[in-house]
């Protein structure tokens, strides 16, 4: 029964088919290879070499603005691709499992027509990113596993706008540059008893200075220049609690904060 907080922003948080049926309610149970992005400490619980590979298509819902005049704007459909290739090996005699994912958990694009009314502010915009996270688990007790990974992350953004309102002759400004940034992610799952299971991840904020080229065309006018434009993305914190009654259920909580 999730409820919005309308403050998710840029961030893609399914990454997992199973998870995303759950309302990605994931961190207690994390029992896929796809456990590197919800709670790496959960790939201890899995034997010997597992693979997991997959494109979840991130659907842009078209948005709509209306004014207050009653004229409205509709952007064009967009289909956002997020791979995502997830492996893990753990140890047969030892209490280590090593693992690493690539996956996308952050992305958008939204078009525009020139018409709305407000395309000095915005006609086009593009966030790709792509990150490679390589964990460690250590299953420190039977019944408590850790683990720690950096994420070594690569974005391009691109976005238009007009610098002249509608009326007049066309005229389009143009950003796009790209980025690398680092940071990590660490997990922690907790089995008291066979029933009852807590997990909490943590995703660490980083920054994107990107580098690129501003252009700059119109009838009269043609030029471009070296820019950079500096983008936050934030921390995650997640935790969850999953009880089974049975073998064949599973109920979870789970809280999950976007900084």
């Amino acid at each position: 029964m999730p409820a919005g907080a309308y403050g998710i922003g840029l961030r893609t948080p399914n990454q997992d088919p199973e998870a995303v049926d759950r309302g990605n309610a994931f961190v207690a149970t994390a029992d896929n290879p796809a456990a590197i992005y919800y709670n790496p400490a959960g790939i201890t619980q899995l034997e010997g070499q597992n693979v997991q590979v997959g494109v979840l298509s991130y659907l842009g819902i078209n948005t709509r603005y209306e004014s207050l005049s009653g004229t409205a704007s509709d952007t064009k459909f967009e289909v956002i691709p997020a791979p995502q290739l997830h492996y893990v090996y753990s140890l047969k005699d030892y209490p280590f499992s090593f693992g690493v994912g690539v996956y996308a958990p952050f992305g958008l694009a939204t078009v525009w027509p020139e018409d709305t009314g407000f395309r000095s502010l915005a006609l086009e915009a593009r966030l790709n990113y792509i990150t490679l996270n390589p964990v460690i688990a250590w299953k420190a007790h039977r019944t408590l596993s850790l683990a720690f990974g950096p994420t070594i992350n690569y974005s391009e953004l691109m976005f238009t706008r007009g610098l002249l309102p509608g009326f007049g002759p066309p005229d389009r400004f143009k950003f796009k540059g790209d980025d690398f940034s680092f940071g990590f992610n660490a997990g922690l799952l907790w089995q008291p008893y066979e029933q009852w299971s807590f997990g909490a991840n943590y995703r660490s904020a980083s920054t994107m200075d990107y580098e690129g080229n501003s252009t700059y065309s119109s009838t009269f006018l043609n030029s471009s220049a070296k820019t950079k434009a500096r983008a936050p993305f934030p921390q995650i914190v997640s935790a969850n609690v999953s009880y089974r009654p049975t073998p064949k259920w599973n109920l979870e909580f789970d809280v999950d904060y976007t900084d």
